[in-house]
């Protein structure tokens, strides 16, 4: 409750600083109180001032400290420090992207301090070290100082020293935020308790395999209970996040600064897109001070690139030619798009497609590449086998077109494939794919388009190559279409296959399976053996995978490589299966699996971009495969 108006001095009062009229608590009344500066008109009294003042005085003295260094560089993991002090290192949590261990393995693998590697170490020596004022000291960047593999007598020591010198900052970080509690009796004011927290999901943390540390969820519980003044938080390297979950535990915490960035070491991390990111560092920036380290795309916003760039090594290129490669790929990629839309005045058919089919056109294109990098090193012939080549073109939404599998594979290319055989059964669809390939003419010249069931006309191509012959295979199904003898008889010739196996619609049709022989026909015909009207998707997708494998191993006898991409949603999804010989390159696929979440509709926007042909995604998406294809001879 307000006293009654009062007069009171501001500043003491003179001619310069005259007297006026405020109201204030009944308790303040008798005590001496301090006037904010001018048009504020705050009163505050003198004892809280002072308190105020000094810790205002403490914060001021921080910022200042961090604004000096934030002007300088520094280390990658943390250049808000000005130094560092080891007097705890190692760390058994494994981290999967750990630099520190990484750098004692390697370069510091004979040094005297990690002769038992990074097993923690008590340094004793380093307890001779002093401190200058105003420095902000990181502590044991080379470990984790509170994990519970560390003695408290360590711990307690450390602290010990640091309160030999009150005006230096000390800064801990650690994964197990839980351990400060036991030393919060002890610990001095000049300290900044930090944890890192890369994410919200426990559950990418698990599946992943990113660390032995607490969980996630565990160091937020922890931080959030914690009573001190100056926390931290970490979120180095991020982990893909839930924006608003995750912002509502920073903001639970409450921080006074975020350290925030991308990983810096290649370890190829499930990152969260670059736009997402950004967006987390708006929100975070409107209750705490949010200090930006590496800020870039995420390594899976750049498979392309990636599979342009590998190609290129792959070839032996030099800086110069690579460059040029990639402009050419770009250049290709946007006027392939700008073609196909002439395709809307030819009044010829368009393949209707779910947006996601994109999906399949754009992992189709990165393999084409990594293969025409590395097959014609080893073979004099290399071709392209689309046995249900389809118009040429897809429509996803009424008049927008998207060039379809014949002209990705020609352009994806690093070298041009030397023959290129398009098949299709129906008359419209192979007239209008005719007329298409005719008007690219440097694909048409090599080109075969033939008219007819590819399931007859697909083994006799097979039954054309020769020891000198290599092919990539592509096998669009819409349904059932391809039988397993046509697949056999290429699984019999040296040849990648690429298979659209439709599991959403295969999933529908079984249980017609006993009821329709028509249908259980075609499931004979397309798994080379009678199914089971029990069977669930899944397990004849499995099913049919370790039956490439087998019949591969058996003609060709050399180590089959099967894998199994799944895209789409709930609604519609399907499988897309690679099956080729086991080698280096194989890698490639793999990155390519983990490249985006391909049941995401964010990830779905993304791939319309690329194959549209926009610059910047096309520019993004061209550099990231390069180690997986060094070494692919």
């Amino acid at each position: 409750m307000l006293a009654p108006l009062i007069r009171v001095v501001r500043n003491g009062g003179s001619k310069d600083r005259p007297r006026g009229r405020i109201n204030i608590p009944s308790s303040w009344i008798g005590k001496e109180v301090i006037i904010a500066p001018k048009e504020a008109y705050i009163v505050i009294p003198k004892e809280e001032y002072c308190v105020m003042t000094n810790i205002m005085k403490n914060y001021k003295a921080l910022l200042k400290v961090m604004g000096d260094i934030l002007s300088k560089g520094g280390r990658k993991m943390f250049n808000v420090v000005s130094r560092t002090w080891n007097p705890v290192t190692g760390c058994l949590h494994g981290c999967r992207y750990c630099w520190a261990r990484r750098l004692v393995e390697t370069k510091l693998k004979n040094s005297r301090r990690y002769q038992e590697g990074f097993k923690p170490r008590l340094n004793k020596e380093e307890f001779n070290v002093k401190f200058k004022e105003g420095e902000l000291v990181f502590v044991s960047d080379m470990g984790d100082l509170f994990g519970d593999f560390i003695p408290k007598e360590w711990i307690l020591k450390v602290i010990e020293h640091i309160r030999k010198f009150p005006k230096t900052y000390f800064l801990f970080l650690t994964k197990n935020p839980e351990r400060y509690f036991e030393f919060l009796d002890v610990m001095p004011d000049n300290v900044i308790l930090g944890a890192t927290i890369e994410t919200n999901r426990d559950d990418l943390y698990l599946e992943e395999g990113i660390s032995g540390a607490p969980l996630p969820s565990k160091r937020y519980e922890a931080m959030k209970k914690l009573d001190w003044d100056k926390k931290f938080i970490s979120i180095e390297p991020i982990l893909d996040f839930d924006l608003d979950t995750f912002v509502q535990w920073i903001r639970e915490i409450s921080p006074f600064m975020v350290y925030l960035g991308y990983d810096n070491y290649g370890n190829k991390l499930p990152e969260p897109p670059l736009a997402k990111t950004l967006k987390l560092i708006d929100e975070l920036s409107n209750f705490t001070l949010v200090i930006r380290k590496t800020i870039r795309s995420a390594w899976n916003e750049t498979l392309l690139s990636t599979i342009v760039e590998g190609g290129c090594n792959m070839l032996s290129f030099d800086r110069r030619r690579r460059s040029d490669k990639v402009k050419e790929i770009m250049k290709k990629v946007k006027h392939l798009y700008t073609f196909s839309q002439t395709f809307l005045k030819d009044n010829l058919p368009h393949y209707k497609a779910h947006p996601w089919t994109l999906a399949k056109l754009l992992i189709l294109g990165g393999w084409c590449f990594v293969y025409t990098a590395i097959i014609p090193k080893h073979f004099k012939k290399y071709w392209y086998i689309d046995l249900l080549a389809g118009t040429g073109t897809i429509e996803i939404e009424p008049r927008k077109i998207f060039p379809g599998s014949a002209f990705i594979a020609h352009v994806m290319s690093v070298k041009p494939f030397s023959e290129y055989y398009f098949i299709e059964l129906d008359d419209t669809k192979y007239a209008a794919l005719e007329t298409r390939v005719r008007r690219f003419e440097e694909l048409y010249r090599k080109s075969s388009i033939i008219r007819g069931d590819c399931n007859i006309i697909g083994p006799n191509i097979a039954g054309k190559m020769d020891r000198y012959t290599h092919a990539l295979v592509f096998i669009d199904n819409e349904g059932l279409d391809v039988k397993w003898q046509t697949v056999e008889s290429f699984l019999k010739k040296n040849a990648d296959i690429i298979i659209l196996f439709q599991t959403k619609e295969i999933s529908r049709a079984i249980p017609i399976i006993s009821s329709n022989p028509q249908v259980a026909k075609r499931f004979t015909e397309f798994f080379g053996q009678k199914v089971s009207p029990s069977s669930k998707a899944d397990e004849l997708l499995e099913m049919y995978k370790e039956k490439l494998k087998m019949t591969f191993e058996k003609y060709r006898g050399k180590e089959c490589f099967v894998s199994s991409i799944r895209i789409g949603d709930k609604k519609y999804y399907y499988d897309l299966i690679l099956v080729c010989r086991r080698g280096p390159y194989i890698k490639a696929w793999e990155h390519m699996v983990k490249a985006f979440n391909w049941q995401d509709v964010n990830t779905l926007k993304k791939i319309i971009e690329i194959v549209a042909g926009k610059i910047k995604s096309i520019e993004e998406y061209l550099y990231g495969l390069t180690p997986y294809l060094e070494g692919s001879e």
